[in-house]
């Protein structure tokens, strides 16, 4: 083979740049594998915080379709709350004008009222405090009715793209095919239903007081004779990736009849966080839930926030009154 590359050279340097080719391929895949969920996580975490700016309540968000609305249009999406109910839309939109750039966060509820406002970018020259105070005045409307304000002059130019931008919300805002308010108690029923299909009611026994602060719902589960089988117990919580949301639902002794997430938070592990779940099945839920997250997605923040949601679904249960429970 030796004598073979020296009496045909360009053979010999294909072979080698095809190696090196090669090997730069597998090592520049395996870099974007093990760096794309961590650029996905920052990216997740900063939209959040600017988005929890004006609606607070938010714990996670779900990106809507824009590609009917003005080009201005940056990102519109559903914000709900720690139960997973839309609680109102954010939309952001971005223009630029002679001057520089604004961007403009917005929260609006389902009916069009314009929740609260905020500037991610003001790069005006004159009158910023004046133009802050304009888009302050679009608070408490709806969006639907542009009004002619009694805008603060002084920034024409601002005061134009700020208005030019609230009507490309409008047209946005009216893209939303706008959800019907869910109905949670109907929800969780047929959710616990599925688990546990002899559940024919539940009754919310969530101890507020004592049960962990990421805890969802706490409830008895009834069958047609108000007769406890079971508990069902949700937990939340929202780390860099996105909201995990799981619910395990035992006998009336504890041991685990089901376990399933209702959010991932992180498509990447889905599989992998499954297969815990389907493992806790037939478990003590006194036990230590937490071993076999040995196994677990190598996330910085999947398995931390899947231990402290075992770890708090276990103390709920352990709030239980097991003796007094049924009708």
């Amino acid at each position: 083979m030796r004598k073979f590359f020296e009496h045909n050279p360009i053979v010999h340097y294909t072979v080698v740049l095809t190696i090196v080719a090669i090997a730069c391929g597998l090592l520049i895949g395996g870099i974007n594998a093990w760096t794309a969920p961590i650029i996905e996580e920052n990216e997740y975490s900063r939209k959040l915080a600017s988005y929890q700016a004006v609606l607070p309540e938010m714990d996670d968000f779900e990106a809507l379709d824009i590609s009917n609305d003005p080009d201005s249009i940056e990102e519109k999406v559903e914000a709900k709350n720690a139960d997973g109910v839309i609680i109102g839309y954010i939309i952001n939109i971005n223009q630029t004008n002679g001057y520089g750039n604004i961007q403009i966060v917005i929260a609006i509820a389902a009916d069009g009222t314009i929740i609260s406002t905020d500037f991610l970018q003001l790069n005006q020259t004159l009158n910023l405090d004046n133009t802050r105070a304009n888009l302050q005045m679009y608070v408490g409307q709806n969006i639907a009715d542009q009004h002619n304000y009694d805008f603060l002059s002084g920034a024409t130019r601002s005061l134009e793209t700020l208005t030019a931008m609230m009507l490309d919300v409008q047209i946005a805002f009216s893209h939303i095919d706008i959800e019907e308010p869910v109905d949670l108690t109907t929800v969780r029923l047929e959710r616990y239903q599925r688990l546990l299909v002899e559940t024919a009611a539940y009754v919310d026994i969530t101890d507020n007081a004592n049960d962990p602060a990421s805890i969802v719902v706490k409830a008895e589960l009834w069958d047609a004779s108000a007769a406890v089988i079971g508990y069902a117990i949700e937990a939340s919580a929202t780390n860099n990736f996105g909201r995990i949301h799981m619910v395990i639902v035992t006998d009336e002794n504890g041991q685990i009849l089901a376990a399933e997430f209702v959010e991932y938070g992180n498509s990447y592990f889905e599989t992998q966080m499954t297969t815990i779940m389907d493992n806790l099945v037939g478990d003590s839920i006194n036990s230590d839930l937490t071993d076999g997250l040995l196994a677990a997605p190598s996330s910085t923040d999947t398995v931390p926030t899947m231990d402290m949601l075992l770890s708090d679904i276990t103390a709920a249960f352990s709030h239980i009154d097991t003796e007094g429970a049924g009708a």
